[in-house]
């Protein structure tokens, strides 16, 4: 992704470069394209959970809009939220998960007001023992009742009318968003590449996404 293009661009591995280097260029060039490719399905990922509609979106502290949230920490992310949540997924039917729970998603100072929580504190209990799919141990929170808990610093946080900072958690169940993947990601190279002096590449999959069913998606902001 180009940012000064703000669309996607080649990434230019120049011949010279990549003979008389001190460091294994074509190492930092696979870097590049796997840190591309984890930020693209990232950013994909994060902007497709957050389709939740209006009726689905749930603010903290009592408040009912972004602009309600008058100061930095003045609704924070607490358990009544994720209460609050989940009478209103059982209300209208979202599924569960195999295990029987439903995920949330929170940024690190949700995640933070979160476990300063009395009733939070009082009903967590973390399965950091070895059960957890390991790919998810970094991000990995608690399971609490209905919940399992995770965080990540790719969420969100928009500022409000009045500058402050509004983070936006998700929570959903099963069969929310779609993936599809035809054939696996692989880098092409350009036939315009200088005489084969510069070589221009991207990286190209064939993949599907798109939400499934918006209903099974909910906001929770604070």
């Amino acid at each position: 992704y180009s940012s000064t293009a703000a669309a996607p661009g080649p990434f230019a591995i120049d011949v010279f470069d990549a003979r008389y280097s001190l460091h294994q260029f074509e190492k930092i060039v696979d870097q590049q394209f796997k840190y591309d490719y984890h930020k693209t399905l990232d950013t994909w990922g994060v902007s497709l959970f957050d389709s939740a509609p209006t009726a689905n979106i749930l603010w903290a502290g009592g408040a009912t809009a972004d602009n309600d949230l008058s100061g930095e920490n003045s609704h924070p992310f607490d358990w009544r939220l994720l209460k609050r949540t989940s009478r209103k997924m059982d209300e209208n039917n979202v599924p569960r998960f195999e295990d029987g729970k439903r995920i949330c998603i929170m940024t690190p100072l949700q995640e933070e007001q979160l476990v300063t929580d009395p009733e939070y504190q009082r009903l967590s209990k973390d399965t950091k023992d070895g059960t957890l799919n390991p790919l998810f141990r970094d991000s990995y929170v608690a399971s609490v009742m209905d919940w399992h808990l995770f965080k990540s610093s790719t969420l969100t946080q928009t500022a409000n009318s009045s500058s402050v900072t509004v983070h936006y958690a998700q929570a959903f169940g099963p069969e929310a968003v779609g993936w599809g993947l035809a054939d696996l990601p692989a880098i092409m190279p350009n036939t315009n590449d200088n005489y084969g002096q510069t070589v221009f590449a991207v990286w190209i999959a064939l993949m599907g996404f798109g939400v499934l069913n918006e209903n099974f998606l909910y906001s929770l902001r604070s």
